[in-house]
């Protein structure tokens, strides 16, 4: 069971790594193959952290509903396993993402959520944030 863990945090780094180089079917193909492994033996981190790659994955096709889906189950994800900067991270993403459809009532919403779990960063994201990136940003693609 361990090395299947193991798997699948390995397959979600692939992942991320070919959304930084552009490589968006080979991204969706791993992120997707390490939230079902993640999923099968109950790695709630690594499940949230495939779900956020495949929420931006959709994002940057334009698939702006499938993206808040994604965004939404990891943010329950990191709930439950009581991971702050993740929770911080997921409400970011759903803030910036209404920030793209001109919902800015709620974007601040989530943005605020973002900042009062994390007092102490307080720099301007100009993109959507990955867990487990050093600054917590995830890296634009392109």
């Amino acid at each position: 069971m361990r090395d299947t863990v193991s798997m699948a945090a390995l397959l979600g780094n692939i992942g991320a790594a070919h959304l930084a180089l552009g490589r968006l079917d080979s991204a969706e193909t791993q992120l997707k193959r390490a939230a079902t492994l993640a999923e099968a033996t109950g790695d709630l981190r690594v499940q949230a952290n495939a779900l956020v790659g495949l929420a931006g994955l959709s994002q940057d096709r334009g698939d702006l509903a499938m993206a808040y889906q994604g965004y939404r189950r990891a943010l329950e994800f990191h709930q439950r396993i009581g991971d702050r900067r993740g929770i911080a991270a997921d409400y970011s993403n759903l803030g910036l993402l209404a920030r793209e459809t001109g919902d800015l009532k709620t974007a601040r919403h989530h943005l605020d959520s973002a900042l009062a779990l994390n007092p102490g960063r307080r720099t301007r994201r100009d993109r959507r944030h990955q867990p487990g990136e050093p600054g917590g940003a995830r890296r634009p693609l392109g």
